[in-house]
């Protein structure tokens, strides 16, 4: 894990085979080996790690969510219905999995259903009422209701979160580099679009694909 928190994913996967050889049943195990396949850009090997996960451990509230995120990646409406259904699962589980709200409203979004995807939204914000993502999430759902000043409050939201947490990690340098740095750079190009900073966001954009991602 501590390979995986300094961004080594290739070099990470050794030790979490050798850990899931001997427990084969590790929940935690399988779900970081899934994150850096998913990190090395081995998405279909990802997806196929999380469901061989999926078969021993089935009762694994996050890998159901992890699972609902890969799908969501694909943004197929086929494999949007099927991340529908792996978050569901995963709320079956555990109701209070904030990270699985939020993936059911994006994938109810992609599927159309932006009402719908409000409610989850709100509910995952109640339950993690500083999740930068979240906030985004609604935005861009109030967006495709064209209830456009709501967005924009929450789309700054978004981003006062964010420019918080990375002025709070600029005082512990050992967090600096953590590898969610690229995705969060991916959110905010994200929100300044959506609020019409099309320079700012196309700056974001750069800052993506010189992390790699």
């Amino acid at each position: 894990m501590l390979l995986y928190c300094v961004g080594q994913y290739a070099r990470a996967l050794s030790p979490l085979n050798r850990a899931l050889a001997r427990m084969p049943k590790d929940e935690v195990a399988w779900r970081y080996k899934v994150y850096c396949l998913e990190r090395l850009g081995r998405g279909d090997e990802a997806l196929a790690s999380c469901e061989r996960a999926l078969d021993l451990v089935p009762d694994g509230d996050e890998l159901w969510n992890l699972k609902a995120y890969l799908l969501l990646k694909r943004e197929a409406y086929k494999t949007c219905e099927d991340a529908l259904e792996a978050c569901e699962r995963a709320l079956r589980l555990d109701a209070r999995l904030d990270v699985a709200w939020n993936n059911k409203a994006i994938t109810l979004s992609r599927l159309r259903r932006h009402e719908e995807a409000l409610t989850a939204i709100d509910e995952a914000l109640r339950l993690s009422p500083r999740s930068r993502n979240a906030w985004l999430t609604k935005a861009e759902a109030l967006a495709a209701l064209k209830r456009t000043e709501e967005a924009h409050v929450i789309a700054e939201q978004s981003l006062a979160f964010l420019d918080e947490e990375w002025a709070q990690r600029a005082q512990t340098p050992a967090l600096v580099a953590r590898p969610q740095e690229a995705d969060e750079w991916r959110m905010r190009a994200d929100a300044l679009r959506l609020l019409g900073r099309e320079a700012e966001a196309a700056e974001a954009e750069t800052r993506v694909q010189q992390l790699g991602a």
